[in-house]
Protein backbone atom coordinates (compact mmCIF):
# COMPACT_ATOMS: atom_id res chain seq x y z
CA UNK A 1 0.00 0.00 0.00
CA UNK A 2 1.36 3.38 -1.07
CA UNK A 3 1.89 5.84 1.73
CA UNK A 4 0.51 9.39 1.43
CA UNK A 5 2.96 12.23 1.21
CA UNK A 6 2.73 14.26 4.49
CA UNK A 7 3.26 17.50 2.59
CA UNK A 8 0.22 16.77 0.38
CA UNK A 9 -1.92 16.05 3.43
CA UNK A 10 -0.84 19.35 4.99
CA UNK A 11 -1.66 21.21 1.76
CA UNK A 12 -5.10 19.61 1.55
CA UNK A 13 -5.80 20.51 5.19
CA UNK A 14 -4.79 24.12 4.63
CA UNK A 15 -6.98 24.36 1.51
CA UNK A 16 -9.94 22.93 3.43
CA UNK A 17 -9.42 25.46 6.21
CA UNK A 18 -9.26 28.31 3.70
CA UNK A 19 -12.47 27.11 2.02
CA UNK A 20 -14.24 26.87 5.39
CA UNK A 21 -13.08 30.39 6.29
CA UNK A 22 -14.33 31.87 2.99
CA UNK A 23 -17.69 30.10 3.36
CA UNK A 24 -18.04 31.42 6.91
CA UNK A 25 -17.29 35.00 5.81
CA UNK A 26 -19.79 34.80 2.95
CA UNK A 27 -22.44 33.32 5.24
CA UNK A 28 -21.92 36.08 7.80
CA UNK A 29 -22.13 38.80 5.13
CA UNK A 30 -25.15 37.51 3.24
CA UNK A 31 -27.18 35.89 6.00
CA UNK A 32 -26.17 37.13 9.44
CA UNK A 33 -25.59 40.84 8.68
CA UNK A 34 -28.96 42.67 8.47
CA UNK A 35 -29.69 44.53 5.26
CA UNK A 36 -30.41 48.25 5.73
CA UNK A 37 -32.73 50.02 3.35
CA UNK A 38 -31.93 53.30 1.66
CA UNK A 39 -34.85 54.93 3.43
CA UNK A 40 -33.32 54.19 6.83
CA UNK A 41 -29.99 55.78 5.96
CA UNK A 42 -31.24 58.94 4.25
CA UNK A 43 -31.70 62.26 6.04
CA UNK A 44 -35.06 63.91 5.30
CA UNK A 45 -35.08 67.58 4.41
CA UNK A 46 -37.77 70.28 4.13
CA UNK A 47 -37.47 73.37 1.95
CA UNK A 48 -39.89 76.27 1.61
CA UNK A 49 -39.99 78.22 -1.68
CA UNK A 50 -39.64 81.07 -2.31
CA UNK A 51 -36.63 81.09 -0.02
CA UNK A 52 -36.26 83.48 2.87
CA UNK A 53 -38.86 85.34 4.91
CA UNK A 54 -42.53 84.52 4.40
CA UNK A 55 -45.57 86.81 4.42
CA UNK A 56 -49.20 86.07 5.18
CA UNK A 57 -51.22 85.50 2.01
CA UNK A 58 -48.13 84.45 0.05
CA UNK A 59 -48.26 81.35 -2.18
CA UNK A 60 -45.63 79.01 -0.72
CA UNK A 61 -44.41 75.61 -1.93
CA UNK A 62 -43.00 73.10 0.54
CA UNK A 63 -40.65 70.44 -0.85
CA UNK A 64 -39.60 67.34 1.06
CA UNK A 65 -36.83 64.87 0.18
CA UNK A 66 -35.30 61.81 1.81
CA UNK A 67 -38.52 60.50 3.35
CA UNK A 68 -39.86 56.94 3.21
CA UNK A 69 -41.37 56.18 -0.24
CA UNK A 70 -45.15 56.09 -0.58
CA UNK A 71 -45.94 57.35 2.91
CA UNK A 72 -47.90 60.39 4.07
CA UNK A 73 -45.69 63.17 5.43
CA UNK A 74 -47.40 65.38 8.01
CA UNK A 75 -45.94 68.77 8.94
CA UNK A 76 -47.22 70.42 12.11
CA UNK A 77 -46.12 73.66 13.77
CA UNK A 78 -46.04 74.78 17.38
CA UNK A 79 -48.86 77.05 18.58
CA UNK A 80 -50.52 77.45 15.15
CA UNK A 81 -53.14 75.39 13.33
CA UNK A 82 -51.17 75.07 10.08
CA UNK A 83 -50.96 71.39 9.05
CA UNK A 84 -49.49 70.21 5.72
CA UNK A 85 -49.91 66.63 4.42
CA UNK A 86 -48.67 64.97 1.24
CA UNK A 87 -47.85 61.41 0.08
CA UNK A 88 -44.26 60.85 -1.06
CA UNK A 89 -43.35 59.33 -4.42
CA UNK A 90 -41.17 56.25 -5.04
CA UNK A 91 -38.07 58.36 -4.32
CA UNK A 92 -39.36 59.62 -0.97
CA UNK A 93 -40.02 63.10 -2.38
CA UNK A 94 -43.09 65.37 -2.27
CA UNK A 95 -44.11 68.90 -3.17
CA UNK A 96 -47.19 70.85 -2.09
CA UNK A 97 -48.28 74.47 -2.50
CA UNK A 98 -50.39 76.37 0.03
CA UNK A 99 -51.35 79.91 0.99
CA UNK A 100 -49.46 81.09 4.05
CA UNK A 101 -52.07 82.06 6.65
CA UNK A 102 -52.11 85.42 8.38
CA UNK A 103 -49.74 85.04 11.30
CA UNK A 104 -48.16 87.32 13.84
CA UNK A 105 -44.52 88.12 13.04
CA UNK A 106 -41.96 85.72 14.45
CA UNK A 107 -40.19 82.40 14.07
CA UNK A 108 -42.36 79.28 13.64
CA UNK A 109 -40.88 75.84 14.25
CA UNK A 110 -42.39 72.46 13.50
CA UNK A 111 -41.81 68.80 12.73
CA UNK A 112 -42.24 66.85 9.49
CA UNK A 113 -42.70 63.09 9.85
CA UNK A 114 -43.82 60.10 7.81
CA UNK A 115 -44.12 57.90 10.90
CA UNK A 116 -40.64 56.48 10.36
CA UNK A 117 -38.39 59.42 9.55
CA UNK A 118 -38.71 62.90 11.07
CA UNK A 119 -37.02 66.27 10.71
CA UNK A 120 -37.42 69.69 12.34
CA UNK A 121 -38.30 72.64 10.11
CA UNK A 122 -39.10 76.34 10.50
CA UNK A 123 -39.91 79.59 8.73
CA UNK A 124 -39.98 83.28 9.63
CA UNK A 125 -42.95 85.65 9.23
CA UNK A 126 -42.41 89.39 8.88
CA UNK A 127 -45.04 92.12 8.42
CA UNK A 128 -46.10 93.20 4.95
CA UNK A 129 -48.24 96.07 3.63
CA UNK A 130 -50.66 96.04 0.69
CA UNK A 131 -52.50 98.72 -1.33
CA UNK A 132 -55.61 98.34 -3.46
CA UNK A 133 -54.04 100.89 -5.84
CA UNK A 134 -50.62 102.48 -6.02
CA UNK A 135 -51.68 105.83 -7.51
CA UNK A 136 -54.40 107.95 -5.88
CA UNK A 137 -55.73 111.39 -6.77
CA UNK A 138 -56.13 114.08 -4.14
CA UNK A 139 -59.61 114.03 -2.65
CA UNK A 140 -59.95 110.26 -3.19
CA UNK A 141 -59.38 107.31 -0.88
CA UNK A 142 -57.36 104.12 -0.97
CA UNK A 143 -57.27 100.92 1.07
CA UNK A 144 -54.22 100.00 3.10
CA UNK A 145 -53.96 96.51 4.61
CA UNK A 146 -51.27 94.53 6.34
CA UNK A 147 -50.49 91.23 8.01
CA UNK A 148 -47.72 89.69 10.06
CA UNK A 149 -47.79 92.50 12.63
CA UNK A 150 -47.80 92.00 16.38
CA UNK A 151 -51.27 90.75 17.29
CA UNK A 152 -53.78 92.85 19.24
CA UNK A 153 -51.64 95.98 19.16
CA UNK A 154 -51.64 99.55 17.91
CA UNK A 155 -49.28 100.06 14.97
CA UNK A 156 -47.71 103.45 14.28
CA UNK A 157 -46.08 104.63 11.05
CA UNK A 158 -43.13 106.82 10.17
CA UNK A 159 -43.68 110.51 9.63
CA UNK A 160 -41.69 113.23 7.95
CA UNK A 161 -40.79 114.40 4.47
CA UNK A 162 -41.57 111.78 1.83
CA UNK A 163 -43.78 109.69 4.12
CA UNK A 164 -47.56 109.27 4.05
CA UNK A 165 -48.73 108.70 7.61
CA UNK A 166 -51.91 106.62 8.12
CA UNK A 167 -51.89 107.41 11.84
CA UNK A 168 -52.25 104.86 14.60
CA UNK A 169 -53.76 101.58 13.28
CA UNK A 170 -55.45 98.83 15.32
CA UNK A 171 -54.06 95.35 14.56
CA UNK A 172 -56.26 92.30 15.15
CA UNK A 173 -55.31 89.14 17.07
CA UNK A 174 -53.90 87.41 13.96
CA UNK A 175 -51.60 90.33 13.12
CA UNK A 176 -53.66 91.91 10.35
CA UNK A 177 -55.55 95.12 9.63
CA UNK A 178 -57.41 96.86 6.82
CA UNK A 179 -58.28 100.57 6.71
CA UNK A 180 -59.57 103.11 4.20
CA UNK A 181 -57.52 106.30 4.02
CA UNK A 182 -58.60 109.57 2.42
CA UNK A 183 -56.07 111.72 0.57
CA UNK A 184 -56.65 115.37 1.52
CA UNK A 185 -57.10 117.89 -1.28
CA UNK A 186 -54.31 119.89 0.30
CA UNK A 187 -51.79 117.06 -0.10
CA UNK A 188 -48.73 117.66 -2.27
CA UNK A 189 -48.49 115.47 -5.33
CA UNK A 190 -45.60 113.07 -5.75
CA UNK A 191 -44.23 109.75 -4.56
CA UNK A 192 -44.58 108.76 -0.91
CA UNK A 193 -43.56 105.88 1.32
CA UNK A 194 -45.88 104.25 3.84
CA UNK A 195 -43.63 102.57 6.40
CA UNK A 196 -44.39 100.95 9.73
CA UNK A 197 -42.42 102.48 12.59
CA UNK A 198 -41.61 99.01 13.96
CA UNK A 199 -40.35 96.88 12.35
CA UNK A 200 -38.91 99.14 9.67
CA UNK A 201 -38.99 96.42 6.99
CA UNK A 202 -42.72 96.80 6.32
CA UNK A 203 -43.12 99.56 3.73
CA UNK A 204 -44.85 100.26 0.44
CA UNK A 205 -44.83 103.08 -2.14
CA UNK A 206 -47.79 105.20 -3.19
CA UNK A 207 -48.12 108.10 -5.63
CA UNK A 208 -50.42 111.09 -4.99
CA UNK A 209 -51.68 112.81 -8.14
Amino acid sequence: MKKSDPSNLRLKLELNLIILFVVAVLFNTLIVTPVTSNAATTTPKILFKPNGIKFGGENVTVIGTGFTPLRTVTITFTNISLVIQKVTNLNGRFSKSFIMPALVDGHYGGVATDGILSVHTSFVILPKLYLNETSVARGHSFVLSGNGFFGSSMQSFRTGTGYFNPGLVSVNSTGGFIITLPVPLTSSTGAYIIQAAKPLGAKINITIT
